[in-house]
């Protein structure tokens, strides 16, 4: 078959198609011939117009005013990323900046893991070493210090409280946190003050885990629970724990306690603001460091929020407050700490607390608390007696 016979072939087969085709093609001609350019031209630059504004809003709303993102707490949920909040406290060089080695000589190698000591070669102590030292800037702005509780508990939380949180907080390292030692380098690398958290029953009752010291537990189990927790990790400044009265059923044991936390050069951080323990007592006596924490602030929405513990800090000039670490707490304080703490307050790490605590108790002469006729008592275990028969 020739290439003419081929094409009229095609051409009858398919005929229909290519009219269609070119009809269709003739119909766009037309159309674009009618098409007026000036104002195709108008309306595709008005459309790049209303694309740049969108780019515009997506962009600015991206970084939006703190200011207009605290106005609306009041009334609905705020969505705070970590994007939003910038750390506006410089990491000051301190222990993150420390060697391992170095670390390792502020530590003793027990059955239990490392547990701090105060390093014989010049007598400083872990509260001394790792603690952070922040410039603050203004002397005469109130200090308020926030701690963070649970931390290294929940992995989401405590990284949204990283990325959140400013420098000056301090955080409170759980004793059940997976890879604690992880969560401590994480705090520090961000210029973080870290404290450890030590489980002491509760006249509550409140289930504090497997390494709580119970009162009802012999001397020896109580310091084998704590040196389990004080094992976790390195490179905290001190311990934290909430104490009630109940810990005076057995006052000896924990004077001893005490003693052993402070011999290991740490420092006591205090979470019950109306504690007035065996602890406290034997902490104010032994004039070591030891902090009462203010207040603890559950619900952080809304204007009056912190108004409690600003009142505090603008009359005695500190105050420290203790935070759970929720994820709505996190960003509404974060939100605080940006839109006030940052302007009207130093925000602090808990040490710094500690420093104004001892200045004042100085200028008032309140150095030592002084104990009781029987308070310095430290009975040791007593062993049961044998009973013995005459024969």
């Amino acid at each position: 078959m020739d290439l003419k016979n081929t094409a009229n072939l095609m051409q009858g087969k398919y005929g229909y198609i290519f009219d269609h085709i070119g009809a269709c093609s003739s119909a766009i001609i037309n159309k674009v011939k009618t098409i007026d350019i000036k104002s195709l031209v108008t309306s595709l630059t008005l459309v790049a117009a209303i694309y740049m504004a969108m780019f515009y809003y997506i962009k600015s709303n991206d970084s939006a005013s703190i200011m207009k993102i605290e106005s609306m707490l009041d009334t609905k949920t705020v969505a705070v990323t970590a994007g939003n909040i910038s750390d506006y406290s410089a990491p000051t060089p301190n222990s993150h900046d420390m060697s391992i080695e170095e670390m390792h000589s502020f530590y003793e190698n027990d059955t239990l893991g490392l547990l701090p000591i105060i390093r014989p070669s010049d007598n400083k102590g872990s509260f001394e070493a790792f603690r952070v030292n922040l410039p603050l800037g203004d002397t005469t702005k109130p200090l308020i210090s926030f701690v963070i509780i649970d931390y290294g508990l929940s992995k989401e939380q405590s990284k949204l409280a990283l990325d959140l949180l400013p420098s000056g907080v301090t955080f409170s390292l759980s004793p059940y946190s997976s890879l604690p030692n992880e969560w401590v380098k994480m705090a520090k690398n961000k210029g973080h003050e870290v404290w450890l958290d030590l489980p002491i029953q509760k006249d509550s009752g409140i289930d504090t885990g497997e390494n709580t010291i119970f009162h009802h537990a012999p001397l020896v189990k109580k310091e084998k629970a704590m040196r389990l927790s004080l094992a976790k990790a390195q490179g905290y400044a001190g311990v934290t724990s909430f104490t009630d009265s109940s810990i005076n059923k057995s006052k000896g044991h924990y004077f001893k306690l005490v003693n052993e936390i402070y011999s290991r050069g740490l420092a006591f951080l205090e979470f019950n603001p109306k504690a007035d323990g065996a602890i406290k007592q034997r902490s104010l006596y032994m004039n070591k460091p030891y902090i009462n924490a203010d207040t603890k602030i559950i619900m952080t929405r809304g204007k009056f929020a912190f108004n409690e513990l600003e009142e505090l800090a603008k009359k005695r000039g500190y105050a420290i407050a203790v935070i759970p670490n929720y994820p709505e707490t996190i960003k509404n304080l974060a939100v605080w700490i940006m839109k006030v703490g940052q302007i009207d307050y130093s925000i602090v790490p808990a040490s710094a607390v500690y420093d104004a605590q001892a200045k004042a108790h100085h200028a008032e002469g309140k150095d030592t608390l002084p104990l009781k006729a029987n308070d310095h008592v430290e009975p040791e275990e007593t062993q049961p007696q044998r009973q013995t028969s005459n024969h």
